[in-house]
Order: C-alpha cells, then sequence, then structure tokens
C-alpha cells in the first residue's frame, strides 16, 4: 500500500479519537474528559460552534482550567469575546500561572479593543513562556493597534527570526514600516506576507494601499 500522508494521518488520527470519546460518553454520557477532547477535535476542524458546545459540556461536568483556556479559544474564534474573558480570567483565578489562559485572555481582550490590557496579558504570557511564538505575534499586533511601531517591531523581529515566512509577521512588519513612513519597506514586507499568503484580503489591502506612497 501507499505510504500515508501525515496530513491524512492526522485525519485519520482526529476520526479513532473522536470514536472513541463516544464510545466512552455512550457509557458514561458527562464523562469530561472525553467532552473536552471531542471539543478539540471540532477546533483542529474548524467547527468553533460544535466545539464550543463540547467544551460546554465539558466545563459544566468540570471546569478545569484547561477545559475553560480551550472553551476561550473557540467562543474567541466565534467572536464571543465577552464570554471568552470571563473563561480566561475563571481559569487565572485557579491556575495564575498559566501561560496558554494570560495568552488567550490577550488575545480575546484585543478584540475588544482594550490594547494596553492584551498588551500586559500577553507579556505575561511570554514571561512564563518566552518561546511561546503566537503570543509574541500577538504582542506585536497589540503594539501597533497602540501606535507603538517601533515596540513592535522588535518583537516581530523576534517571531521572523524564528520564522521568516510566516505571513502574519510580515504583514504586522509591514504595516509598522508603513505607519513610520518606511513604504519600500513596507512593500517589501507585503510582497513576503502575499507570497505565503497570496488569496489574504488584508494583505491585498495593505499592500494596494502602500503602492500610492513610493
Amino acid at each position: 500500500t501507499a505510504q500515508q500522508t501525515p496530513e491524512a494521518a492526522h485525519w485519520r488520527d482526529l476520526a479513532e479519537t473522536e470514536k472513541a470519546c463516544h464510545a466512552l460518553l455512550a457509557r458514561v454520557p458527562q464523562q469530561p474528559q472525553a467532552l473536552h477532547l471531542l471539543g478539540l477535535v471540532a477546533m483542529a476542524r474548524g467547527e468553533f460552534p460544535k466545539a464550543e458546545e463540547w467544551l460546554e459540556r465539558s466545563a459544566s461536568a468540570r471546569a478545569s482550567p484547561e477545559v475553560l483556556v480551550d472553551l476561550a479559544a473557540a467562543l474567541t474564534r466565534s467572536w464571543k469575546v465577552d464570554k471568552a474573558v470571563l473563561c480566561c480570567r475563571q481559569a487565572l483565578s485557579v491556575t495564575p500561572d498559566f501561560a496558554e489562559a494570560h495568552y488567550n485572555l490577550g488575545t480575546a481582550l484585543h478584540w475588544q479593543k482594550h490594547f494596553p490590557e492584551a498588551a500586559e496579558s500577553l507579556r505575561e504570557a511570554l514571561r512564563l513562556k518566552p518561546d511561546y511564538f503566537p503570543a509574541r505575534v500577538n504582542l506585536g499586533r497589540a503594539l501597533l493597534a497602540m501606535g507603538e511601531y517601533a515596540a513592535a517591531q522588535i518583537e516581530l523581529d523576534q517571531t521572523l527570526a524564528v520564522n521568516p515566512k510566516h505571513a502574519g509577521s510580515l504583514l504586522f512588519y509591514g504595516i509598522a514600516c508603513h505607519e513610520q513612513g518606511q513604504f519600500d519597506r513596507a512593500v517589501a514586507y507585503y510582497d513576503k506576507a502575499h507570497a505565503e499568503r497570496p488569496t489574504a484580503i488584508d494583505v491585498l489591502g495593505n499592500l494596494a494601499n502602500a503602492y500610492p506612497d513610493i
């Protein structure tokens, strides 16, 4: 037989996990770990409303910090950021040094447009976990929103050192350049982001806006 691709193996593993969880729930209907895992399977598939349902059931059975943080992530992806903030704060009341809770809180606060508070939470996530790549990307984005462009570039320099092809970091770095009048550099970074995400509307829009300034 042909060797299975990593992507195919990933989806097979998700299906097997889902099947095992449903078998367990048939015997123990409110088993919190099975409910939690089903939520994570739905998240991996991008089915965020379904993930929210499973994770809320898991939290009702046992509101562990881990479940609350994963629920917050699902809620944020469904734009229910007020509830996401509450979940993160509840998790942190139990486990104050939970880096993922600080990260998810910072992400939700960003979408509430509480940018200084978002940056504070993301910095705390990075204090606890210095190599937390998504937290550093989002810190760069929060600093952009605050108008702290040079500070944003410092954070994004670190993410691009780890992954020079990370489209989000390239886009945000380009925006920081653009806002500081560095138009040629902005276009260069937008071009790199466009190469990684050719159909991304945010990349195309910023690229188009930069050309008249050159």
